[in-house]
């Protein structure tokens, strides 16, 4: 799988990065036109002022076009009850989870 990345910047989220360049530190989103969806070419941010979000590759449930990011508020069973927590990324465990920042986390999505 070919990693997926969404960036928020300024309190915007970009559901598409075109590029990451970890040397010029910035991140590259195409702009296209909202009535004809035509490429109109590349806005530019810098890296160490966005978030990027990586996908979990899954996607919503209830809305199954809706890709899970990093940072998502999900809904999940965990013990065999409901439990609601944001989406992280768990190093240790390499997967990602949903956490209610106890350190008690939901399944692993993975």
């Amino acid at each position: 799988m070919i990693p997926k990345f969404r960036v928020a910047f300024k309190n915007k989220i970009f559901s598409e990065v075109g590029s990451i360049d970890f040397i010029d530190k910035t991140v590259t989103i195409p702009v296209y036109d909202k009535l004809d969806g035509e490429y109109l070419g590349d806005d530019v941010y810098v890296l160490d002022q966005s978030v990027l979000m990586q996908s979990t590759g899954l996607f919503d449930d209830s809305t199954p076009k809706k890709e899970i990011f990093e940072g998502d508020i999900v809904e999940t069973i965990y013990n065999g009850e409901l439990f609601t927590g944001v989406t992280v990324y768990d190093q240790e465990e390499t997967g990602f989870k949903a956490t209610n920042g106890r350190n008690e986390y939901g399944n692993n999505f993975c």
